[in-house]
């Protein structure tokens, strides 16, 4: 059921977590129902380019996901740096 969310004036609609609308982050609880998708990545480099408040990574590294990279930088500057991409093995 989605429930209508008072704010702006614009059309948001909450379901569960979620404001379907313009979401910037991920809910901690579809991080836990999607990791076992990529279980294979735990132990490899996660890059987690959209940053907003930093929480995305805390969420992952709790599922136990290691070795996170989720910092406040620009996504399209860093992927033209050759060596940190070489260093990256998935993309989240």
């Amino acid at each position: 059921k989605a429930d209508t969310v008072p704010g702006d004036g614009l059309a948001h609609f909450r379901h569960g977590d979620s404001i379907h609308n313009d979401e910037w982050q991920t809910a901690q609880q579809s991080w836990k129902d999607i990791a076992h998708l990529f279980q294979n990545y735990k132990s490899k480099c996660v890059w987690m380019p959209f940053y907003y408040d930093g929480k995305c990574a805390d969420y992952v590294r709790d599922l136990g996901f290691k070795n996170v990279i989720h910092t406040n930088e620009d996504f399209f500057e860093l992927i033209k740096n050759k060596g940190f991409m070489a260093n990256v093995d998935f993309i989240w």
